[in-house]
């Protein structure tokens, strides 16, 4: 059985500062963390008060007039939006955070300040298409 490299998180970033500089703790992967997590609640709150405002509708109710199962059932739809905007956009920044230093995989655009997404974001689709 092979060994993990890390024993833990505080040997992870031990090594990755060791190995990489201190900076690469907050660059590496933040364009890519924001916009995920900017699409994420996004989708989140837009399925959430979408679908709240649809059970009223159905219901022929106002949004105050509604119960707390209706609130439970929005919650749900919400989470399921967030991980639907979110979990190809985790990929893609999983992908360019795990990338090592010296052997970067994902080239950053030329003129796109990008952090190689948009090069990560192509290999994903040309090598395993809309399942990737």
């Amino acid at each position: 059985m092979k060994r993990a490299y890390y024993k833990g998180p505080i040997d992870c970033c031990m090594k990755v500062v060791r190995e990489e500089g201190l900076s690469v703790l907050m660059t590496s992967g933040l364009i890519s963390t924001i916009l995920r997590e900017t699409f994420c609640y996004a989708g989140q709150f837009g399925g959430y008060f979408l679908f709240k405002r649809a059970l009223a509708q159905f219901h022929g109710c106002s949004l105050d007039e509604l119960g707390h199962s209706s609130y439970f059932l929005s919650g749900g739809v919400g989470g399921l939006c967030c991980w639907l905007t979110s979990y190809p956009q985790d990929i893609v920044k999983t992908k360019l955070q795990t990338q090592k230093v010296g052997q970067i995989k994902y080239p950053r655009h030329p003129t796109i300040p990008d952090e190689g997404i948009i090069s990560c974001v192509k290999e994903i689709w040309v090598k395993e298409g809309t399942y990737g």
